[in-house]
């Protein structure tokens, strides 16, 4: 999938995905579960290996998405 369709799935533009992957940006709450079923994978999927903080943590609630980019799942 490219970004392109990626981001059209998402209703957004292939440049959000790409600043999504290169960790530019952070992807919101609220795209999160449209992002899993357009890529036909489950929400967790993006927390596998994630070192989870306290709430005081300096990377409280971040996800890095870069390493979508490498999956081959979407490439512009």
């Amino acid at each position: 999938m490219t970004q392109m369709e990626l981001g059209e799935r998402l209703g957004i533009t292939y440049q959000q995905i790409h600043k999504y992957e290169s960790g530019e940006i952070r992807v919101p709450a609220s795209k999160l579960s449209a992002l899993a079923d357009a890529q036909q994978v489950p929400i967790s999927y993006y927390f596998q290996g994630v070192n989870v903080r306290g709430a005081h943590g300096d990377n409280d609630n971040v996800i890095d998405l870069s390493f979508v980019a490498n999956t081959g799942t979407c490439h512009h």
